[in-house]
């Protein structure tokens, strides 16, 4: 992501990195399937038609996913040229389950914020068909280090780049622990990666400014698309 811009977005463009650090945190990890607000998951269950063949597919797919907040410090190498990182805001995340099946996946749009006040935000919207197909995570994390799960998101899949065209600006709302977070983003630089052994899920990887209830701040978001044709 350094250099100039649309250097990001070239195949051909080779760095030489080096980078060597380390992630520290002493806030509280987050389990999803555990610390999710209850009437979250059993809404986005109740929209689906229910079957036995439904809820062995929910069993055989279950993906656990925890994720923390923290802060990374060390040094990068880029060419030859030496950054110090000090004490930057990061984040770890893990899924793991049965299996990793990424054809079953349609779509998800998923944010993360870290704002001037010190608040950090988690949000993410996912389509599963076979399972979920409006799934909402995530959660607000204080400067005091406490923790608010979002319970509700107005950000609808359909309505923003369903078409595989990524809008430049985006607009929502969140609520946790009955506060509503209004959350602007304007995106800035993009790369795009693929995973799974025949690159079944395509991922634009954002980089992008926010405000969020008056308060700026920057993040990083990442929008997956379904690549198995």
């Amino acid at each position: 992501m350094l250099g100039h811009r649309g250097q990001e977005s070239n195949p051909q463009n080779i760095l030489d990195v080096e980078l060597e650090g380390i992630w520290y945190s002493d806030y509280p990890w987050i389990l999803f399937e555990v610390d999710s607000p209850a009437h979250v998951l059993a809404t986005s269950f109740a929209l689906e038609e229910w079957s036995k063949k439904y809820f062995q597919k929910l069993k055989e797919t279950h993906q656990s996913h925890y994720e923390q907040m923290g802060f990374f410090s060390g040094k990068l190498k880029v060419n030859g040229k030496y950054y110090e990182l000090d004490n930057l805001d990061a984040f770890r995340d893990h899924s793991f389950g049965h299996k990793r099946d990424w054809t079953i996946m349609h779509r998800y749009i998923y944010h993360m914020f870290y704002l001037k006040d010190g608040t950090k935000i988690s949000v993410g919207v996912i389509s599963q068909p076979c399972t979920s197909s409006n799934l909402m995570v995530g959660y607000v994390a204080h400067p005091n280090k406490k923790v608010d799960m979002i319970d509700d998101c107005d950000l609808k899949l359909y309505q923003h780049g369903e078409n595989g065209t990524l809008p430049t600006e985006l607009c929502f709302t969140v609520t946790a622990n009955h506060k509503t977070y209004e959350l602007q983003v304007k995106y800035l630089l993009e790369s795009i990666h693929y995973k799974g052994r025949a690159r079944e899920a395509k991922m634009h990887e954002r980089f992008h400014k926010c405000i969020v209830n008056g308060v700026s701040g920057r993040g990083i978001s990442e929008w997956h698309y379904n690549n198995k044709q």
